[in-house]
């Protein structure tokens, strides 16, 4: 029955219409369930035809370096300084984490052949832990909701001391029941820093994070954020990256992150900065860098799982809930990404450093991806060789690589999980899940080394445990080619102080000939805290940019003043390179110098030409916190012709006006309104005004009365003149000139809403002038109400819900005009009935309907027969026009609040039709709405959070708009639980609409 809804075949008579409807899954009242017999289960196999299973990139080898008895179920693993391996067995995996099942292994290979021979259980009776780093001869492990530190006091192999350092991540899932605590969400990932801190993953869960050992420890929050500490003073901050299951530095200590279906992304800057200049709104500090893009093609050669395949058919179906990825193809593409891992070994040669590899455990394979960098900015992209296959891919299921690690040996080791079934419980239909056994492999496991061809195997040399022969052996180990000696030196030379090695390490800052080799001598200074001003200066003039780079972002945190002049002069010329030009002025935040200067620097870097120059803007205003002023006055000079060479010259005007300045923004002013008229000019006044806006200043207080008067008149006059081609220019005006003119706006402008000419242009107009409106001019076009359209209704109830006094208007208009009621949204209906003043509750809940359910199963049943019809694209965008375009973007029409539409129309009508009618029911975490409530007021603003920063809020509302809040100046900040879409968004359109919308979506260019 169900290939009926695979193919999308139109059926013709009532016996196919009924076969059809009753497949559907909101039609029938319980999901489908499986036959057994067409789930047959993967045997397991003999470890000689395992081996044989793989296919490996020519050149290189895969080697078995550990298995069970001796691991099982590994999913995070270190090395400490004398080669011995702690590896995270997560047992417990994937519904059993109340059995407390987890243990941590130390692993060590006492004869030096390369395999693991020796196995001991350090800890146990640990619930899902997921990462693992050594420090001081024990190890902190991540268990959510905790950090734990154990060691071993007594020798005997197992730790005898547990302590809980850190506590909270994953805060809003507790108590962690069934369904609660995603298993594939929690913290992981732990390395060493550049920064002598512990980095780690948070996941997608989050965290609100204390220390049961530092009382004084404020509450971190860790929304959106990863995180770092100090193992010794137990510091704890976040830190930029948010992605799922994955993290990874490279040789040069950039960041790399991935997620399930986003499998390489990069850090770009530290969140911590963008809040510098708490007016600009922030670019986002993690990017997605896959060229071949985040859920690429991968080329698996096991067979699809049939449960995978029957999966896939009942979502494309509708029979069951869940994303229909792929365009409704069970396989091909990421779906399990984990594991990002930058190589950072010297065991293959130099051609392969600095790469990147990630698993994905559903498809039981290796991914590589070489990486390029301009400035910041990484691009990620396949190998020639590789274009339609993989560096290591198996045909049997049981190849669960989740997790790598950079050895000691200078190879890259895989961790492989080996079950049989590693799906996430949660997205298995109950008709599949009772047929599988999610358990089979949960006393099974294997840990890899992926060796090239022909090269020797190194063994490591054990650590004499003479501190001052191996403190010689850790200097020497500075720099080293391959990445764990590099880290693990430094972690060691952290631990231990040896201040008499000062003079050696500075010596080496100079004289050192590699530049890891002078990263890495100035990384145990600053551990040490033994670096002065003159310092910084001279490691930010190192004659690598990478050294430099990694000089400027350490610079960041550090609290000390630079010397004024030497940091201008280097600063200079930081700024005209462009590799390291981003990162100068991020740092010219923290450390600014004199106003005037501080502008001459920013507006020299904006203008040098770069591939990144948005990323170069942001960095720039980010540190113009004193600079604004003079710096515009730069930026105007010679009529602004510099301004043209800028990405958004808008965003300077708009970051002058929020910060407040009136003396700045009056001559400001004064200067555009004496250039020219154009668009531009108009688009400059109109971005500088929203900053005046924000900041609370009128024109009044910047300009002359009559002055300013005089201005708006003409501008006015000239808005007049102008025809329906210049609609960007009319826009710009409508918004301008309503904020200088208030009753005489009114006076003029009313009629234009009525008039033919303007019809188009209803929408920006009702904007321009709602926060001037009275209660007649509302009341006039609500008795006008059947002369308007469905788009231009909805602007009007949005807007009379927002000005003062809106809502009770529009209730008083309602007992008036009860059908008026019948026009509100569902979510508008639902704001009313929950109102927070009492009185304006309890008069809703009398004029409306008490919203419970917009969607019965009788507008359901209508509605399904539109996924049959004859349809009318062109119809169909039109309907898209009037109710999708406020928060969806499509052939270039719209706003893109939700999910692009080309992202979208390969799920198919049935899925979409799904979605549409049950918006609320899964509701992905970047989707899901939060209300933020300024101080001082009651009414809340609802949208998406498109950005925060450690000062700001910039929330995504309906029509594209954005709303940048202080954090200081919000009172509460709170999630709904639900989606922007609202609910009975077809409720009043036709069958044949509905038909006509669902063929538009489809068909969607690309």
């Amino acid at each position: 029955m169900l290939t009926y809804l695979f193919t999308q075949k139109r059926c013709g008579s009532g016996f196919e219409m009924s076969l059809f409807l009753a497949t559907m899954g909101f039609l029938v009242a319980q999901e489908p369930t499986a036959k057994i017999e067409d789930l047959p289960r993967s045997p397991h196999l003999a470890m000689h035809h395992l081996m044989s299973q793989f296919e490996i990139k020519p050149g290189f080898t895969l080697e078995l370096v550990a298995s069970e008895p001796l691991v099982v179920d590994p999913v995070a693993m270190c090395f400490d300084e004398y080669g011995d391996a702690f590896v995270v067995e997560m047992i417990g995996y994937s519904e059993r984490r109340h059995e407390r099942l987890g243990q941590i292994r130390r692993l060590s290979d006492t004869d030096g052949d390369g395999v693991m021979d020796a196995s001991v259980i350090y800890a146990d009776s640990l619930a899902w832990p997921t990462a693992v780093a050594c420090y001081s001869g024990g190890v902190f492990v991540g268990t959510t909701p905790d950090i734990l530190y154990l060691k071993d006091l007594d020798g005997d192999g197992v730790a005898d001391l547990t302590q809980k350092v850190f506590t909270g991540f994953a805060a809003s899932s507790a108590p962690f029941g069934q369904r609660q605590l995603n298993m594939q969400a929690m913290l992981n990932s732990f390395h060493w820093g550049p920064d002598n801190r512990i980095h780690g993953a948070t996941g997608l869960s989050g965290g609100r994070i204390v220390s049961p050992l530092r009382p004084d420890m404020e509450e971190v929050s860790l929304r959106g954020r990863d995180f770092s500490f100090d193992p010794e003073t137990l510091d704890f901050r976040s830190e930029g990256g948010g992605a799922q299951h994955g993290m990874s530095f490279d040789a040069d200590w950039n960041k790399f992150v991935c997620s399930n279906s986003d499998h390489i992304q990069s850090v770009v800057y530290d969140p911590f900065l963008a809040g510098s200049n708490p007016v600009v709104r922030a670019l986002p500090s993690r990017l997605s860098i896959a060229r071949d893009g985040p859920a690429a093609p991968v080329f698996r050669i096991s067979p699809d799982e049939p449960w995978r395949v029957m999966r896939t058919r009942w979502r494309v179906a509708g029979a069951v809930s869940g994303p229909v990825e792929g365009g409704g193809t069970p396989s091909g593409y990421f779906t399990g990404a984990t594991g990002v891992t930058l190589f950072t070994g010297d065991a293959w040669g130099e051609d392969y450093r600095g790469d990147a590899w990630i698993a994905d455990c559903g498809s039981n394979l290796i991914h590589h991806k070489r990486l390029h960098q301009e400035g910041p900015i990484f691009s990620a992209f396949r190998p020639e060789d590789e274009s339609e296959t993989e560096f290591i891919r198996s045909s049997e299921h049981w190849f669960r690589p989740v997790q790598f690690a950079n050895a000691p040996d200078g190879n890259l080791y895989v961790l492989d999980m080996h079950r049989e079934v590693i799906e996430h419980p949660w997205s298995l239909p109950e008709g599949i899940k009772q047929h599988l056994d999610l358990n089979q492999g949960n006393d099974r496991g294997r840990i890899y080394r992926i060796r090239r061809k022909h090269t020797p195997l190194r063994t490591h040399r054990a650590l004499s445990r003479s501190a001052e022969e191996d403190a010689t052996l850790w200097m020497a180990w500075l720099g080293h080619a391959n990445g764990w000696h590099r880290q693990t030196a430094l972690r060691l030379l952290y631990e231990n102080p040896r201040l008499e090695l000062e003079a050696k390490l500075r010596q080496l800052t100079q004289e050192g000939k590699q530049s890891h080799l002078r990263m890495d001598a100035w990384q145990v200074l600053m551990g040490w805290n033994r670096l002065s001003p003159s310092d910084w200066i001279t490691l930010l003039n190192d004659a690598d940019p990478r050294v430099q780079v990694y000089g400027l972002k350490r610079l960041f945190h550090w609290k000390g003043s630079l010397p004024g002049s030497a940091w201008e002069s280097t600063a200079q010329a930081l700024i005209q390179n462009d590799r390291t030009r981003f990162e100068c002025l991020l740092a010219l935040a923290p450390h600014e110098l004199p106003p005037s200067s501080q502008a001459a620097l920013l507006w020299r870097g904006m203008l040098e030409e770069s591939s990144n120059q948005r990323w170069i803007e942001f960095a720039a205003l980010n540190a113009a916190t004193r600079a604004m002023g003079p710096l515009m006055e730069g930026a105007l000079k010679d009529g602004g012709g510099g301004l043209q060479g800028l990405q958004d010259p808008g965003a300077l005007f708009f970051v002058l006006g929020a910060q407040g300045d009136r003396t700045s923004v009056g001559k400001v002013a004064s200067t555009l309104f004496t250039m020219s008229p154009s668009s531009e000019t108009w688009v400059w006044l109109l971005r500088l005004n929203e900053g005046m806006t924000q900041a609370g200043i009128a024109w009044e207080d910047v300009m002359l009365p009559e002055l300013k008067t005089q201005r708006w008149q003409q501008l006015q006059q000239r808005l007049a003149r102008l025809e329906g081609e210049s609609y960007r220019e009319i826009v710009s005006l409508l918004s301008l000139v309503a904020t200088g003119l208030k009753e005489e706006l009114r006076t003029a402008w009313m009629p234009w809403f009525w008039e033919t000419r303007w019809s188009e242009f209803r929408k920006p107009l009702l904007k321009a002038m709602a926060p001037h409106l009275k209660q007649s001019d509302w009341k006039d076009m609500l008795q006008r109400w059947d002369e308007l359209g469905p788009a231009i209704r909805q602007s009007i109830l949005g807007h009379l819900m927002e000005v003062p006094s809106g809502t009770e208007w529009l209730l008083r208009r309602i007992e008036q005009m009860p059908l008026l009621g019948r026009e509100l949204s569902y979510t508008q209906r639902q704001r009313l009935v929950g109102h927070r003043n009492p009185s304006t509750q309890a008069k809703a809940k009398a004029l409306l309907e008490v919203p419970t359910s917009s969607t019965d199963d009788a507008s359901i049943h209508r509605f399904k027969k539109a996924l049959l019809m004859e349809a009318n694209t062109r119809h169909g965008e039109e309907v898209f026009e009037q109710r999708c375009a406020s928060c969806h973007r499509a052939n270039g029409k719209g706003h893109a609040v939700g999910p692009d539409m080309v992202s979208v129309k390969t799920s198919g009508k049935t899925r979409i039709l799904d979605s549409v009618l049950y918006p609320n029911r899964e509701v992905q975490p970047q989707f899901m709405s939060y209300e933020i409530i300024p101080k001082g007021e009651e009414e809340g603003r609802v949208g998406l959070v498109a950005n925060e920063t450690a000062s700001t809020i910039e929330l995504l509302q309906a029509g594209g708009l954005t709303r940048l809040f202080a954090k200081d100046k919000v009172s509460r900040m709170d999630p709904t639980g639900i989606s922007l879409m609202p609910e009975g968004l077809l409720a009043d359109l036709s069958v044949q609409q509905v038909a006509d919308l669902l063929e538009f979506l489809v068909r969607v260019r690309e």
